[in-house]
Order: C-alpha cells, then structure tokens, then sequence
C-alpha cells in the first residue's frame, strides 16, 4: 500500500479541526507524552484520560522527565479527544505538547511541540480529505519508508508490553521448537 506523509505546521482552526476529526475518527490507538510532574491543563487532560480506561503508562524514552501514555481510542476517549480539540481551538494555553494517533502500527498523526503536525495518509484517505475541500497541495509532502516506519512501531510496541507467563512459555516453545529443527538438519546433512 503506498502512503503519503506530509508537513501541515500551523492550519486555520476550521482546517485542523477537519483533519484532526478525520484522524480521530480512522485510528484505533494513541500515544501521549506528558511531563511526570504535569501541572495545570495537562494534568487536568491526563486525570480525564485516566477516568475512559486503563492506560499503559511507560517512562518515556525521549525524554526522562516524561511519561508515555498509550490506549485504546474508543468511542468514549474518542469523545474526550474531540472535545479536547475544540477547547484547544479557541483557547490559549490548552494545547497538548506532544500526540500520536495510530491506526494499528501506522502512526496517522503526529502532533510535536504543538504545531509540527505530520500525517501520514493512503490515497484513498487522501480521497477523503480532498472531498472535504481541504486543500492539501500546501502541505509540504516528504519521502516516507514505511517499511521502517512500521518495524519502528512494533519493535516499539514490544519492548513496552509486559509478557504474561503463558506469552513468555509460548515463545520458549517457538524458540525451543527452532532449534531442533536446526538440530535435526544439521545431523541428517552430516550423514
């Protein structure tokens, strides 16, 4: 599947709100990053977030006074990110620093240091945005290699889940089971 990845920056509010619900609505997982010490509306944001499900809450590796918080985008954290938004539109100060939406491994949006906005879309979603009339012949698109953007992405999402034991067993067996099979070549190749 080819992908197009493109720079937006700073939008007009009627724009980015347009692209921003787009996203929302076609992603099933984000990632948050948040100081371990957050204050004011970050932390409000946070509290909020803690109250529509479980997170996963990791140290972040790019930066040690931040957390990474990741979960599910269901219809009611949907919800909250939407009317998130809408605040950040029209009041100052009540912006996310650093976001990513995420349509399984596929990172769809990524917002940093608030205004560096990257999207990552298929021709057919492009489709999508062009029926809305946005116009995204401004955008400055960049080279992607999707191959590892999508390596990236799952090495990433498994050196932060925590294996179970009956996890940890069947990758003993897998392993286990590779091993005697290389064993089992090398003996009848000898003979």
């Amino acid at each position: 599947m080819n992908y197009r990845q493109f720079y937006l920056g700073k939008l007009p509010s009627e724009q980015w709100s347009n692209i921003f619900m787009y996203c929302l609505n076609i992603c099933n997982r984000f990632k948050i990053h948040l100081p371990k010490n957050s204050r004011g509306f970050e932390k409000e944001f946070y509290l909020k977030l803690k109250e529509t499900q479980n997170l996963d809450i990791k140290p972040w590796k790019g930066c040690k006074q931040h957390n990474e918080i990741r979960g599910v985008l269901n219809e009611r954290t949907k919800s909250f990110f939407k009317e998130y938004i809408y605040q950040s539109l029209y009041k100052d100060g009540q912006e996310l620093w650093d976001y990513q939406f995420l349509s399984d491994y596929r990172e769809v949006l990524y917002v940093g240091d608030y205004e560096d906005r990257l999207v990552l879309f298929t021709e057919k979603e492009l489709d999508v945005i062009k029926q809305q009339e946005i116009c995204f012949k401004m955008w400055n698109e960049h080279e992607v290699c999707l191959e590892m953007l999508d390596e990236r992405n799952k090495l990433d999402e498994v050196e932060n889940n925590d294996f179970n034991e009956l996890d940890i067993n069947s990758i003993s067996e897998a392993v286990s089971s590779f091993f005697n099979k290389i064993e089992s070549f090398t003996k009848e190749n000898k003979n």
